[in-house]
């Protein structure tokens, strides 16, 4: 819905992906505590684009420079302009 609300009021966006990484294995378990909470919250279905766990492998494809043990992958992740978007939503407050 945020794309959709940028789209419909030109506000500048980037829709860039994230990953989220862990450099050891006690951080890959938090990496699997918060994919299996973003899929039981049904992430993948809002976003449209599927959270995925990637191995080191799959990750340095993505970002080879990277040092990491695996990640997570958020395809739907971006950036907007902010300032953009406050003028858009104070322009619907004020037109209500």
């Amino acid at each position: 819905q945020l794309y959709e609300f940028c789209e419909k009021h030109n506000v500048p966006y980037s829709k860039c992906g994230k990953l989220v990484v862990a450099t050891n294995e006690s951080q890959e378990k938090i990496l699997n505590t918060i994919y299996e909470r973003a899929e039981a919250n049904g992430l993948s279905n809002k976003m449209g684009d599927s959270l995925r766990f990637l191995s080191r492998n799959q990750a340095t494809e993505l970002e080879p420079d990277l040092e990491c043990t695996a990640a997570l992958y958020s395809p739907a992740t971006g950036i907007i302009d902010s300032h953009s978007f406050m003028i858009a939503l104070q322009g619907d407050i004020e037109h209500e």
